[in-house]
């Protein structure tokens, strides 16, 4: 019997985070599937160790493992210059560019859409105003640059077969800038079920009275805010995650709040436990 030939592509694979896990899922179901990617920084996904990684020429430009927004302007041709023609269907997870492939008119292109990238259309505002550019950069090139990017978006998302969506709100945001129909999907990983039941049921507080918040210290995840209200409200908070907001959260944060960084998945399981 002749099966199908699949390939996974995805944005970028530099940090851990929800996107990197349903990655991971797919990798799991799909473990003879290569996975391609703009960028791959193996000390910091080791769980991707014994995958079939296929990164693009950006793997090799100064900091890009580290510091990958650095070349934004070029992830267009990075995902445009991969050859899938092997392939007789490709999944990609995508929230940047990674849609964008190009595949042969018999191959079945599936897009897992975490979201219509934010900094292109209804947080490209904010991502001006609060990312840490030089403001001269801000008034000049970028507007310029986000306007291509947002025209090459819209016909990139024309070369999906069949969207998919991790829930409803990001399909109706697929449907406003894209003009397609997704199928919702909710992510399949996840904590322990319990324990994360009982942190969503509670609004993130733990049976112990400690709360935890997991994610990219990124502008658009609004940490400030949870930092914001913890500082008035004195009660325990661990936070982990990695960012480029790291050292200014740091610096609004109380002492009742904790910054743990990076954690591997036995930790994180760990801190759940104890909230």
């Amino acid at each position: 019997m002749n099966y199908p030939r699949i390939a996974i592509v995805c944005d970028w694979l530099t940090t851990p985070g929800g996107a990197e896990r349903g990655i991971l899922a797919l990798h799991e179901m799909y473990p003879d599937a290569p996975i391609y990617t703009s960028v791959y920084n193996r000390r910091a996904l080791p769980q991707f160790a014994k995958a079939d990684v296929r990164t693009s020429f950006l793997q090799h430009w100064p900091f890009a493992k580290r510091h990958h927004q650095l070349y934004f302007p070029w992830m267009p041709i990075a995902f445009e210059s991969f050859d899938l023609s092997e392939f007789d269907i490709v999944i990609s997870s995508a929230h940047s560019c990674a849609k964008g492939i190009i595949t042969k008119p018999n191959t079945l292109h599936l897009s897992y859409c975490h979201s219509p990238p934010r900094y292109l259309w209804d947080g490209s505002h904010q991502y001006l105003e609060e990312y840490p550019w030089p403001r001269w950069l801000k008034r000049t090139l970028i507007p310029g640059y986000l306007q291509k990017l947002r025209v090459w978006d819209r016909a990139a998302a024309e070369r999906v077969d069949v969207f998919m969506a991790n829930s409803q709100h990001v399909a109706k945001r697929i449907a406003k800038y894209y003009r397609r129909e997704a199928t919702v999907i909710y992510p399949p990983v996840g904590g322990e079920v319990s324990s994360e039941q009982e942190l969503v049921n509670s609004g993130g507080q733990g049976a112990r009275g400690n709360f935890l918040a997991v994610g990219r210290l990124i502008p658009y995840k609004r940490f400030d805010l949870v930092v914001k209200a913890f500082n008035e409200l004195g009660l325990s908070l661990k936070i982990v995650g990695v960012g480029n907001q790291h050292s200014v959260l740091r610096k609004m944060a109380k002492d009742n709040i904790e910054f743990l960084g990076h954690v591997s998945e036995e930790a994180l399981q760990q801190h759940y436990r104890e909230a």
